[in-house]
């Protein structure tokens, strides 16, 4: 089992990638913004920088401003290697599940050296982190979102801001503090322009680790330091926004005009659009309700089981899980609208929930529950696809 399940998740998100063009609905994958990004990914490929790096999005008359085009840059890489007898939605999307997997290895390899730097002296991390890997694996948020290409571009600007994280925590001396928050403000500004949306849970799992780990007399500065970094990050990359949009623009009138309406858009106030006028809290905690469990699968549950077991166990590590649990919900808040219409844009917890759930687990004693995850892994990858994947295939 330990070769031969791996390999069966990651053949059906290939396989997924060549289905899902054939659904309609958004918690299936997202096929239409999928076509989007595909169009955007070619359109670069062939005219280059004519947009100045915006999106061009079909049946629009314009390059479309509200988000940074880091995914569709991914795309243009794709479409730029595409052989010319290959259709254009099939190949997007089975490179960008490949990406996708090779990503979340890479992550996930980040999060176990975050874990050994909080319980350096537990045994069974690397059985533990295993089976966390299955259980994610086996949920939505990997085996259906793998293969759009929003979603994989946040995943990367999601690996980039883990392994930096990785590499403060591995090592956290404070002679090293100044090349760590060097790499955190780039970290900020790769999330940034990656689709924008991933900037918010990397600025806190960057604040977590920098006030976790490292000499406790110096976490005050530390913590000072990085929130003057974040800012000073945070204004440069609007400042290329906005240049962004002026050299499109042609005016500074059009870009504060637009600029207006994406902050209102995204908020979810003012706007005249039909699907702003129908967004209310209300409807976005039953969105959450119903998303968590479809995306993350047995994994929140889980967390919420061993996190009451085993209160007493964590309480001084409580700071550092509430802050990564925190970023993970950030979007949520920031831009309201933007992630009561998009699924995928719960997918920052996954990432929190993980690590939380390897700590919670190195800590057990018991084999058989690991065993048991195995084969919890099994069973919710058999739900997906019976209750969910196949049926929704047309």
């Amino acid at each position: 089992m330990k070769r031969v399940f791996p390999s069966v998740l990651i053949g059906l998100i290939l396989l997924w990638s060549q289905l899902y063009e054939r659904t309609q609905w958004h918690w299936l994958g997202d096929a239409l913004l999928s076509r989007w990004l595909h169009y955007s990914g070619e359109w670069f490929a062939q005219n280059g920088l004519r947009s100045y790096g915006l999106p061009m999005y079909p049946n629009l008359q314009v390059a479309y401003t509200h988000i940074t085009g880091g995914p569709d840059w991914i795309q243009a890489v794709v479409a730029a290697i595409r052989p010319t007898s290959s259709p254009i939605f099939p190949w997007h999307a089975l490179i960008t599940a490949i990406l996708s997997i090779a990503v979340f290895f890479w992550a996930f390899s980040s999060l176990k050296t975050i874990a050994r730097a909080i319980f350096p002296s537990e045994p069974n991390l690397e059985e533990v982190a295993s089976s966390v890997a299955l259980l994610a694996l086996s949920c939505a948020s990997v085996q259906v979102f793998s293969a759009q290409p929003y979603a994989a571009g946040t995943l990367v600007a999601d690996a980039v801001n883990l392994a930096f994280v990785a590499s403060w925590c591995r090592n956290p001396d404070s002679s090293r503090w100044p090349r760590a928050l060097a790499l955190f403000s780039f970290s900020i500004f790769f999330s940034f322009w990656m689709g924008l949306s991933p900037v918010t849970s990397s600025a806190f799992w960057c604040m977590a680790s920098a006030y976790r780990f490292g000499a406790p007399e110096l976490r005050r500065r530390r913590v000072i330091q990085i929130a003057a970094a974040f800012a000073v990050t945070a204004i440069a990359c609007v400042t290329l926004k906005i240049l962004q949009n002026y050299l499109y623009f042609g005016s500074m009138e059009a870009v504060w005009k637009d600029m207006v309406e994406i902050l209102r858009l995204r908020q979810g106030i003012g706007s005249t659009e039909t699907i702003v006028q129908d967004y209310s809290f209300a409807k976005h905690l039953f969105k959450m309700a119903w998303r968590i469990p479809y995306l993350f699968g047995a994994i929140p549950f889980l967390v919420l089981f061993f996190g009451w077991k085993n209160r007493r166990t964590f309480v001084e590590e409580k700071t550092f899980l509430l802050l990564i649990l925190l970023g993970g919900f950030s979007w949520q808040f920031a831009m309201r609208h933007h992630s009561f219409h998009h699924i995928y844009l719960f997918r920052f917890l996954m990432f929190p929930l993980c690590l939380v759930l390897t700590l919670q687990l190195m800590k057990e004693d018991s084999s058989n529950i690991l065993r048991r995850i195995k084969w919890l892994s099994a069973l919710q990858l058999l739900l997906l696809w019976s209750v969910a994947l196949i049926p929704a295939i047309r």
